[in-house]
């Protein structure tokens, strides 16, 4: 099997990603609190202050997440022909955790560090898209 063609693409923000992590946080500790609020007793107490409190608390804790997680600035994901690498740094593994055909969720081992979670979309890779989806395919083993 020959290698695939170096490649050099733009990763998107994680912008969208980010808030949808939000966004589910915040949801899901509102219901929670709120089913909580409601089999303690309280459900005397008025419902849109504890939903606002639960939700508020989620998109917290959401946040902090989101934030661990995705980076914010856009990088640089490159194939060399024979190393990945990200912004110039070596990725020792990389994997393909979701493929949803104009988007991508990776999983990047760069050097010691813990793992990082990427996002590339075809918005964001434009000409490159193609040459990363080949290198990606040829070269970690998230794809079959």
């Amino acid at each position: 099997m020959r290698a695939a063609p170096p490649v050099d693409a733009l990763l998107a923000h994680g912008r969208k990603e980010r808030l949808v992590i939000v966004v589910l946080y915040a949801l899901s500790v509102a219901a929670a609190g709120h089913w909580a609020w409601v089999h303690a007793g309280l459900a005397w107490l008025p419902v849109v202050p504890t939903l606002a409190l639960g939700s508020g608390v989620g998109a917290g804790v959401g946040a902090l997440v989101a934030h661990r997680l995705l980076p914010l600035p856009a990088q640089h994901l490159r194939w060399t022909g024979s190393e990945w690498q990200l912004d110039g740094q070596v990725v020792t593994g990389l994997v393909v955790q979701v493929d949803a055909g104009r988007w991508l969720l990776l999983k990047a081992m760069v050097g010691n560090q813990h793992d990082r979670w990427l996002v590339a979309d075809a918005s964001h890779a434009g000409g490159a898209w193609h040459g990363l989806r080949l290198a990606l395919q040829a070269h970690s083993p998230g794809l079959a």
